[in-house]
């Protein structure tokens, strides 16, 4: 039986065509805050609409401004932290994301903070992680005020009104993830900061069916090879 070069060039041509398609990162983990619940809080609370550390919603609490780009309805906030019966730290913990089988990590979470010059240097965000299943934490990031008032920053990206994604990427060799943030301070009315969208994303790191694919075109171009060489 002889095949012509054509079927055998068609079936390695389509081979390199799947070969050249990018991987495509997957949502490993979201929370938003739409009553998925997969976090936890410490030292939460409200007194009436302007003191809180709490889910916020579109008719609850008044964070003092209307922030743009919410995903869905609702979002987490603080303002006004010693303007309820609570102590310190006001802390979300996020519940451990299972990162084995995956490659080119990252984590993604959008903040936002009140767009005035109110913030003390004692005023932060904190953003830090564990891999060890939350026994010890690693700081990834910290927004923060400055003396004499400013708008909270990590020296790159200033907080404003409208949600802002952060990513950053994290090692491959981490196998489970915890992130938590934490707002420090914030004692005064106006001051506020909001966040919202958490996610975890990562590249499948075993064998995509294109793999099969592309196996099962190998075998059949060295068939037809093998079948077109003389006896």
């Amino acid at each position: 039986m002889k095949t012509k070069p054509a079927i055998l060039s068609c079936l390695l041509g389509l081979g390199n065509l799947l070969a050249c398609q990018p991987a495509s990162a997957l949502l490993i983990f979201q929370e938003s805050f739409e009553g998925s619940n997969q976090y936890s809080v410490e030292n939460g609370g409200q007194s009436g609409s302007d003191n809180f550390f709490a889910v916020v919603s579109n008719t609850s609490l008044n964070p003092g401004y209307t922030p743009a780009a919410v995903d869905g309805s609702n979002y987490f906030g603080g303002r006004d932290l010693n303007g309820f019966s609570s102590s310190a730290p006001h802390r979300v913990t996020f519940d451990e994301v299972d990162l084995r089988g995956y490659r080119d990590l990252s984590l993604s979470i959008a903040l936002s903070a009140a767009a005035s010059d109110i913030y003390e240097a004692g005023d932060s965000i904190t953003l830090d992680f564990s891999s060890d299943g939350g026994n010890s934490f690693t700081v990834l990031d910290k927004f923060s005020g400055a003396t004499g008032g400013a708008r909270l920053s990590n020296g790159t990206d200033i907080l404003g009104e409208t949600l802002f994604d952060v990513s950053y990427l994290l090692p491959d060799t981490l196998s489970s993830l915890v992130f938590r943030l934490q707002i420090d301070t914030f004692l005064a009315g106006n001051e506020v900061a909001l966040f919202d969208n958490f996610r975890v994303e990562g590249i499948a790191a075993a064998p995509e069916p294109k793999s099969v694919v592309l196996l099962g075109l190998g075998l059949i171009a060295l068939r037809f090879a093998h079948a077109r060489q003389p006896a």
